[in-house]
């Protein structure tokens, strides 16, 4: 079974009670999202990380924790398919955090940081995470952009929602 909430509220009293009221109710940090991918290949940004055989195959990981009111923490990675459930020296760990902060009715502050282990590829993978850190945040800054002044020129229309689900087959 799917569930899933929903939480658009505005940065006033009204909304921040409804947010942490939703918290609560959520439980202590919000909402927790897991997805496990089982025997996949590495994706090309983690070239930047080690070298990697060209049949690689790697267990992976995406945590998502949503934290009431504006911030989504991700834990994501893979280790090597041959490698032990709880065997990390080969794995590939990355660690996200995105935090909203209003600072007037109109504008908001967007932090988006991502950090690695030391002994992952150094400079050359700093480098990759950096410049697709940067491609997505300007995607990120754009679209909200363009939802902002959408909500400026029709403050009262509802805001659409459209959800795409994709099924993929699973090997038995």
């Amino acid at each position: 079974m799917v569930q899933e909430v929903i939480l658009a509220t505005n940065f006033t009293a009204e909304g921040e009670t409804t947010a942490h009221f939703l918290g609560e109710a959520l439980g202590e940090r919000g909402l927790r999202v897991t997805r496990r991918v089982a025997n996949v290949p590495p994706p090309a940004h983690w070239a930047g990380a080690r070298p990697f055989a060209p049949d690689a195959r790697f267990d992976r990981w995406f945590v998502y924790d949503f934290v009431l009111p504006g911030t989504l923490l991700m834990q994501s990675g893979g280790r090597p398919v041959e490698d032990a459930e709880g065997d990390m020296r080969h794995a590939v760990e990355l660690h996200s955090c995105q935090t909203l902060t209003p600072e007037t009715e109109t504008s908001t502050h967007y932090f988006f940081q991502q950090a690695h282990r030391p002994s992952l590829g150094g400079e050359q993978l700093t480098r990759t995470l950096y410049d697709s850190l940067i491609v997505a945040f300007n995607e990120d800054r754009d679209m909200i952009t363009a939802q902002a002044r959408n909500i400026e020129h029709a403050p009262l229309l509802p805001m659409p929602v459209s959800y795409t689900h994709l099924t993929l087959p699973t090997k038995a």
